[in-house]
């Protein structure tokens, strides 16, 4: 009998990357950004996923239910609003 050739999958064309900058910030992945025009509800940064063959561009994001990641979503990266970020509070001596 003859052998089966093994079978190799397509390369894909998605890449994705766990941190990238939006605005003048670094967003790493884990970080919690809301959607404008999307209201009372956060997110939690999956990464940014590029399509190299159109060059399109989407951030995947968890939506957070009472602070669990729940369903997963992809937005335009000029649809996410950074939140600032929490400040070290003073120590009173």
């Amino acid at each position: 009998m003859q052998k089966r050739k093994q079978y190799k999958p397509p390369k894909s064309r998605l890449e994705t990357s766990p941190t990238f900058v939006l605005g003048n910030r670094e967003v790493t992945a884990g970080e919690v950004v809301k959607v404008y025009g999307i209201h009372g509800v956060k997110f939690k940064v999956i990464g940014l996923v590029t399509n190299t063959h159109t060059g399109v561009q989407w951030v995947d994001v968890y939506e957070l239910s009472k602070g669990v990641p729940a369903q997963t979503r992809a937005f335009y990266p000029d649809k996410i609003k950074l939140l600032p970020k929490r400040r070290n509070k003073r120590k009173v001596v």
